[in-house]
């Protein structure tokens, strides 16, 4: 998952790049966000990542709650 920042990061500092020397459009700018910050990355990587800690912190509670009866 930091993958995924490290290379919207990196996306973000080639935009403010060609944003400095006019050379960004605006249309640029918003399939930015919408396409790859919004659908791919909200929409789609973090579902997937906080369903993964979601299901983690279930296993870590199921073991506990086991140790704890035992």
């Amino acid at each position: 998952h930091v993958r995924h920042h490290r290379h919207l990061l990196e996306h973000v500092k080639e935009l403010r790049k060609r944003a400095a020397v006019g050379e960004l459009a605006i249309s640029d700018l918003v399939v930015f966000m919408a396409q790859d910050v919004i659908y791919k990355h909200l929409l789609t990587e973090d579902v997937v990542y906080f369903e993964a800690l979601r299901l983690a912190k279930q296993l870590r509670r199921g073991e506990k709650d086991e140790r704890e009866s035992t």
